[in-house]
């Protein structure tokens, strides 16, 4: 008897959620004897009959990163996101169809300040250079 293949979904605290950061991690619910884990995802407004996916390189994790779909994401956007996964049966790989689609929305464009420490300090320098407070995941200032 071939053991029927459940299809599964995001784990509960991804669905819905404004992410943390644009690269944030997203999960799949564990699927029991899972070889890999594939992700897709599209822009939600692109709900048409034949939308624009992307997909992560399958994995044996059931952990990704929004970064991983080879696509530059947009800020306070919302992407529709679902995952199958891939077992062995009698010696053949499987892959399910994918689960349940849920929406996560990209956190919004980060902002910064300057450094509280020179504010309202008076300077006769016309060229006086302000220090911005870093932004986590960001680089350059």
């Amino acid at each position: 008897m071939m053991p029927s293949i459940p299809v599964i979904g995001l784990s509960t605290p991804t669905c819905g959620t404004t992410l943390s950061s644009i690269n944030a991690t997203i999960s799949a619910n564990p699927a029991l004897y899972a070889l890999q884990y594939e992700f897709r995802l599209r822009a939600t407004s692109d709900n048409g009959p034949t939308p624009a996916y992307s997909y992560t390189t399958p994995s044996a994790s059931r952990f990704s990163s929004m970064s991983s779909f080879g696509i530059t994401l947009q800020y306070s956007t919302s992407y529709t996101v679902d995952v199958r996964y891939k077992i062995s049966n009698n010696g053949s790989d499987v892959w399910s169809g994918y689960g349940a689609a849920y929406v996560v929305t990209t956190t919004f464009f980060p902002v910064t300040e300057i450094d509280p420490l020179q504010c309202g300090v008076a300077s006769d320098d016309l060229n006086q250079t302000f220090n911005m407070l870093a932004y986590l995941g960001f680089t350059h200032t």
